[in-house]
């Protein structure tokens, strides 16, 4: 038995194990912004966080499917990780402004 043989799976479950959580995490961040962003629409307050639920299993679905169909793990995890920041940034850079 090579190391290869043992480091071959482990990386593989680590990547499995690591784009879900940075897809859930993902998906998570896009919630509360498309909430947000239906509230500032015009949506009342519950219809927006209604939406807002209801969309969420439809990004977490599209970003495991995307996430895993990938060629290059390093560009899923990159692209992944880029979208949760910027997903997670955009509230905090439009707080003061109305």
């Amino acid at each position: 038995m090579h190391l290869r043989d043992v480091i071959q799976p482990a990386a593989t479950a680590t990547h499995v194990v690591g784009l879900c959580a940075l897809a859930y995490f993902a998906s998570a961040q896009l919630v509360g912004l498309s909430g947000l962003l239906a509230w500032w629409a015009g949506m009342s307050q519950g219809d927006a966080v209604m939406l807002a639920l209801m969309l969420g299993f439809i990004y977490l679905l599209v970003l495991l499917l995307w996430g895993f169909s990938c060629e290059r793990r390093r560009n899923a995890w990159l692209l992944l990780g880029g979208l949760s920041l910027l997903a997670w940034g955009t509230p905090l850079l439009l707080q003061g402004h109305p």
